[in-house]
């Protein structure tokens, strides 16, 4: 192929000296290709994952065996036109990588044509650094997994309106609900393992108003291998917004502490009040008595436990913890109990 690009396709018009000599000049290099391509391991590598690295070993490979050749038959024995051996090399590079590229992107249409449109998962990933990057490849490269990336979101002014991959970057955490709306987006993956807490927080409270599943990659401290696959990505922990470990205590301890005892929860009917009584109620105290000022909430939290412990003898106080004529009867009633 090389002589008839060289003699543009005329081949009458290569010498009959070089034909004569092809047959040897082809086994030669036949022989050092092979020696060449073995500690490339060219003929190890797997097609479905064929990247830059893999296009990287062909060039490399075929550079260093072509240029051996040329200087063999430049300086030691002229079986053919030197020139031959650089056009060989284009042609190596185009047909050897050519061909594992070629491989990938049918593999990825045949695996695409035989999963239903239906079923994928329309995702949006929050961050196109290496980790979204990396994210996005490995739903290109599993389309069995029924991941589609749709859009990347980024706060970095230069990369928004641009594209990453052949996926757009349509704006920062304030696009949020528009981008989920106007691209049908069914799920939201934060990949910003690098961030801070706070940044996470941030995100994640944009990202649960709207009506897509979120899911994060955990921080790089988390990320032992440092390895990003599809599998690392997990719903959101509270240890995600935290930015440290839960704090793990004692129950046996406290169930000591608490068990027997005439218990007050000011707050009761509150987020954090309220599970601060479901806790206490589970180390079976004496009396637990629940103070809100908010009488719909202590009324939610009441028949919670009323259901969960009917035995347990329970007192709501609808009350402000600032009147204290209000709160002298429950401390005179506990006091006496």
């Amino acid at each position: 192929m090389a002589y008839l690009i060289r003699h543009e396709f005329v081949f009458e018009s290569i010498m009959d000296e070089f034909v004569e000599k092809m047959p040897l000049a082809l086994g030669i290099s036949i022989i050092i290709k092979i020696a060449i391509f073995i500690p490339f391991r060219l003929y190890r590598s797997l097609w479905r994952y064929a990247g830059v690295y893999e296009l990287v070993s062909v060039f490399l490979a075929s550079a260093i065996s072509n240029g051996i050749l040329f200087a063999y038959v430049w300086f030691i024995r002229r079986l053919t036109p030197a020139s031959i051996f650089v056009i060989t090399g284009m042609i190596d590079v185009f047909f050897i990588g050519g061909s594992r590229f070629v491989y990938r992107l049918y593999r990825r249409l045949a695996l695409g044509s035989v999963i239903k449109m239906d079923n994928i998962k329309r995702v949006l990933i929050y961050g196109a650094g290496d980790a979204g990057v990396m994210i996005a490849k490995e739903m290109e490269l599993h389309p069995e997994m029924r991941y589609k990336p749709i859009a990347f979101l980024d706060d970095s002014d230069e990369k928004k309106g641009r594209k990453v991959n052949g996926i757009p970057v349509l704006g920062g955490i304030e696009d949020i609900a528009d981008v989920v709306d106007s691209k049908s987006i069914n799920e939201i993956i934060i990949a910003i393992p690098s961030a801070k807490p706070s940044v996470i927080n941030n995100i994640y409270e944009k990202c649960a108003k709207t009506s897509c599943k979120v899911k994060i990659l955990p921080s790089m401290s988390q990320l032992i291998d440092e390895t990003i696959t599809l599998q690392k990505i997990k719903d959101v922990d509270i240890e995600d917004l935290l930015g440290r470990a839960p704090v793990k205590v004692n129950l046996e301890e406290i169930a000591q502490y608490l068990g027997g005892k005439v218990v007050l929860v000011t707050g009761g009917g509150g987020s954090i009040g309220s599970e601060l009584c479901r806790q206490i109620a589970s180390f079976n105290p004496k009396k637990l008595l629940i103070l809100d000022n908010y009488e719909n909430n202590l009324y939610d939290i009441l028949n919670e436990l009323i259901r969960k412990y009917p035995e347990m003898d329970i007192i709501p106080i609808v009350a402000n913890v600032r009147e204290m004529q209000r709160l002298e009867p429950p401390f005179k009633q506990a006091v006496v109990d």
